[in-house]
């Protein structure tokens, strides 16, 4: 078993409100940081793990977890210089060190173990505006996101995003994040981030061995960080669209994808993505020659995908251009067919489609988006909505 199912239901137990303290076990520090403690500090050294990396491991926690949650474990193992085959044993994970968790009432609650050190894992939202709800129960390509202030009673501890602290400044007042999906060294105000932390209630999670310090003392001759990619930029800035379009602010999600767009470097994959949403966006506003636009550009980007073609059509038609709107519907349709082999029986199942049922627009879309989200397709007429996972 890999990454320990164990300490993984009592990390998830503590994310949906089961944590029955603020404060684990006391066996780091005493309670509370001492006077004169340092106002930051920055951990070198932590190595970074993606969600696509992460993703690409057969795990037996699925049920309990998303790939972010192992990235994040990956990441403080190998800062620690051990293997995830670790927490396979737990009489060798006693005798290597020590693990805690708890709740906590604020980032300074966390901060000592940063100042000697040590990195701490914190799930929360993916924003600070709002948060993905189960995207196996909602439409679109990436399901849908409700605002932070409006949430639910109690949210799948499935999609918590999980990411590693690293260093905080309070002349700054930021937070320094190895986030699985926006990449490596990402700053965080203060505010964001309580924000995103407090919906797990804080949760917090550490381990380190018995004497840490010499590895700590190792690690400072680290190499620097690398900067996040024009990808992971695109990432963050397609997902903060879509947490801004949750809370009716349209316009300036459109604007978030226009500053998106405007990056070098950016890969096909997400300047689809991209151009897709924008296309919507424009769509609502009644934008429809810049829609249109749009989503012609996102069908020459990504040909095999049904859904710039969908929007175009859309588009094509309150424009007046019939033949153009049929013509474009007509390819959705025939892209969204399902193969053969995908039409199951079955009714409100969820499953991981099999690598050899990928149709070519879910290969395209899996390499690119399923290494950051889970990607839904469903079937017309099957009543089985197919997770899609990253290919090797």
């Amino acid at each position: 078993m890999r990454l320990g199912s164990a300490l993984a239901l009592a990390v998830m137990l503590a994310v949906v409100g089961c944590a029955s303290s603020q404060r684990g076990t006391d066996v780091f520090e005493s309670e509370g940081r001492p006077a004169g403690a340092a106002d930051r500090a920055f951990l070198p050294g932590v190595p970074y793990v993606s969600w696509n990396e992460a993703a690409r491991l057969w795990f037996r926690e699925r049920d309990l977890t998303n790939p972010s949650f192992h990235a994040s474990f990956l990441m403080v193992l190998g800062y620690w210089g051990q293997h995830w085959s670790l927490m396979d044993d737990r009489t060798a994970l006693q005798e290597w060190g020590i693990t805690d968790k708890g709740t906590a009432p604020s980032l300074a609650s966390v901060k000592s173990f940063l100042d000697v050190g040590v990195p701490v894992i914190v799930p929360g939202a993916i924003t600070p505006l709002a948060h993905f709800a189960n995207p196996a129960r909602a439409p679109g390509l990436l399901g849908t996101m409700q605002p932070l202030d409006a949430r639910p009673g109690q949210w799948d501890p499935l999609l918590a995003t999980f990411r590693v602290v690293i260093g905080y400044d309070d002349a700054r007042r930021v937070v320094t994040l190895h986030d699985p999906t926006f990449g490596p060294v990402w700053t965080v105000d203060y505010d964001d981030f309580d924000r995103m932390w407090s919906l797990t209630n804080r949760t917090w999670m550490v381990m380190r061995p018995h004497d840490p310090r010499p590895i700590v003392a190792e690690r400072q001759v680290a190499p620097p960080y690398r900067e996040r990619t024009a990808d992971e930029q695109a990432a963050t800035d397609l997902v903060y669209a879509l947490a801004l379009s949750a809370g009716g602010r349209d316009r300036e999600a459109a604007d978030r994808l226009r500053q998106a767009l405007a990056r070098a470097d950016i890969s096909v994959g997400y300047r689809h993505l991209l151009r897709l949403e924008l296309a919507g966006y424009e769509m609502h506003r009644g934008r429809l020659r810049a829609a249109a636009d749009s989503a012609d550009e996102a069908a020459r980007l990504v040909p095999e995908s049904p859904a710039p073609w969908s929007v175009a059509a859309e588009a094509y038609r309150r424009l007046g251009r019939a033949q153009d709107a049929d013509a474009a519907a007509a390819r959705a349709r025939q892209l969204a067919a399902c193969s053969e082999g995908a039409q199951v029986r079955g009714h409100g199942e969820v499953k991981v489609l099999p690598e050899t049922l990928y149709r070519p627009e879910q290969r395209a879309l899996a390499s690119v988006i399923a290494r950051d989200f889970f990607v839904v397709a469903s079937c017309p007429d099957a009543g089985v909505t197919w997770l899609l996972r990253p290919l090797p």
